[in-house]
């Protein structure tokens, strides 16, 4: 399927399901100025990126996740062991009353933002929020994979569920973390504990492995798990 087949395909089903009406909406709702979007939809390749098309698919999953359409194929627990159940996570008030857990979804716009400690920017209570299931139900907030770094474990436009590692925890060498740093923003890599500083490797050899020193590092967050687009 090709690019535009794959744009077109997402844009009508979010017509369908009432969520845009027009390319205007369409542009707005996953973030892109209606200039780009308009010169994707007609084709033009210079436009229709790999990254138009991840910010397409990551909102029609948001918007699937909210709405509890993702199938029990789609979801993942780690990396690769499917799931047999699909639960919403569920909260239960004082008066016995059960309520959906909603946990806040990481805006693309921050993904590379420097100089945001991404713990106290998931208390804005104007985020986005979507429901949680079951057996993710201690995460943090969901985050949309947007690079190719750490492929083939997490691929661009999978929904990870995050927990945050307490300040004095421990790490394990070589699992994969979010990394939330002061000049780097947001990072996903496998870690390793050298001292003063993490070494941040990627699953692909065209990326260098790199230094931070831990004092740059606001907070990480360890994986519970994927949900994985179907969209091809």
């Amino acid at each position: 399927m090709s690019k535009l087949q794959s744009l077109n395909n997402i844009f009508n089903y979010l017509r369908v399901v009432g969520e845009v009406k027009t390319q205007k909406d369409f542009a707005k709702y996953i973030g892109v100025c209606e200039a780009t979007m308009s010169s994707a939809m007609n084709g033009n390749e210079r436009f229709l990126t790999d990254g138009l098309l991840r910010r397409a698919e990551s909102a029609k999953m948001r918007y699937d996740i909210d709405h509890g359409n993702v199938k029990t194929s789609d979801l993942v627990d780690g990396y690769n062991k499917p799931l047999t159940e699909q639960k919403p996570a569920m909260l239960h008030d004082s008066a016995g009353e059960s309520h959906a857990v909603m946990i806040p979804t990481v805006p693309y716009k921050v993904y590379q933002e420097t100089g945001v400690n991404l713990l106290e920017y998931l208390e804005r209570p104007e985020l986005p929020r979507s429901r949680n299931i079951s057996q993710f139900a201690k995460a943090d907030c969901h985050l949309f994979v947007a690079t190719d770094e750490m492929h083939p474990h997490m691929k661009p436009g999978d929904v990870l569920a995050l927990k945050a590692v307490p300040d004095e925890a421990p790490i394990v060498n070589g699992e994969i973390y979010v990394v939330n740093s002061q000049y780097l923003g947001i990072t996903i890599r496998q870690v390793y504990n050298r001292g003063d500083h993490y070494e941040m490797r990627s699953s692909q050899s065209k990326y260098e492995a790199f230094d931070i020193p831990k004092s740059q590092v606001y907070c990480m967050f360890r994986v519970l798990g994927l949900v994985r687009t179907n969209i091809q």
